[in-house]
C-alpha cells in the first residue's frame, strides 16, 4: 500500500486503488458511534446487497475518511486510520452479508473519500460532524467546535470540527472513540441473537398460557 500516493491529486478511484485492500473489519465507526441508531435495518440491508439490489442504497455515497500522519512535507509516515464517516450501517451490511470484504469490493460510485479531511478536488480541510456531546467531553476548545443545526441536516444534537482530526486522536474520551467494524458486527449478532431469544420466549410463554387456557 503506496499511501504517500494518497497526497497526490487522485480521483475516488485513485484514492480506493491505493486502499483497497484495506479490510472493512478493520475500518473504525466515527467518534461516538460506538452502537448503531438503528439495528434493526441492518439485516435488511444486508439481504438487499445479497440480492444484488444496491442502487437504492446509494442515493448518497458510502464517506470514507483516510488519515495519515505526516512529518508535515509530502512524505508520508504512516495510516493513522480509515473511518467511516457516514454510512455505517449500510458497510456493515455488507460486510456481515459476506459480499464486502475489503475497500474495493464496494461498487464503482459507491464511496466518497477523504484524506485528512482533504476533498479530491483539492477543497478542505473539510468539517467533519460528529454527536454533539461527544464534543463536549472532548478536549477541544469551545472554539474548535461548533453545534450543527437542525436545518443543516444533522441527525440529532451534533457538532462540527475540523476534518484533519481522527476518530482515534487522544483528544476524545476513550469510550467515544469509534470502534473496528469487526467489533460492531460480534455486537449486531450478539444482539440479534439476544432479541431472538426474548422472542422466542415470549412466543412459548404465549403457547404455554394458551394450553393452560384450554
Amino acid at each position: 500500500m503506496n499511501i504517500a500516493r494518497l497526497h497526490e491529486k487522485l480521483t475516488d478511484a485513485g484514492r480506493i486503488e491505493v486502499i483497497g485492500q484495506f479490510p472493512i473489519r478493520d475500518v473504525l465507526s466515527a467518534p461516538g458511534h460506538t452502537k448503531l441508531r438503528n439495528p434493526d435495518a441492518v439485516a435488511d440491508l444486508a439481504s438487499r446487497i445479497i440480492e444484488g439490489e444496491v442502487d437504492s442504497l446509494f442515493h448518497e455515497p458510502i464517506l470514507i475518511g483516510i488519515f495519515t500522519a505526516s512529518n508535515g512535507s509530502e512524505v508520508t509516515l504512516r495510516l493513522r486510520s480509515v473511518e467511516c464517516l457516514d454510512g455505517h450501517h449500510r458497510l456493515l451490511a455488507g460486510l456481515l452479508a459476506g459480499v464486502w470484504d475489503r475497500i474495493e469490493d464496494l461498487p464503482i460510485g459507491a464511496i466518497e473519500t477523504r484524506v485528512n479531511g482533504w476533498r479530491i478536488d483539492g477543497d478542505g480541510p473539510e468539517d467533519r460532524w460528529i454527536p454533539l456531546n461527544v464534543a463536549v467531553r472532548s478536549t477541544l476548545r469551545e472554539d474548535q467546535r461548533s453545534e450543527v443545526p437542525e436545518e443543516a441536516g444533522a441527525k440529532g444534537p451534533t457538532a462540527r470540527i475540523s476534518g484533519k482530526i481522527s476518530g482515534r486522536d487522544p483528544i476524545f474520551a476513550r469510550a467515544d472513540r469509534g470502534v473496528y467494524f469487526g467489533q460492531l458486527a460480534r455486537a449486531w449478532a450478539i444482539d440479534t441473537m439476544i432479541g431472538l431469544r426474548a422472542h422466542i420466549g415470549a412466543l412459548e410463554e404465549g403457547i404455554s398460557q394458551q394450553k393452560r387456557d384450554q
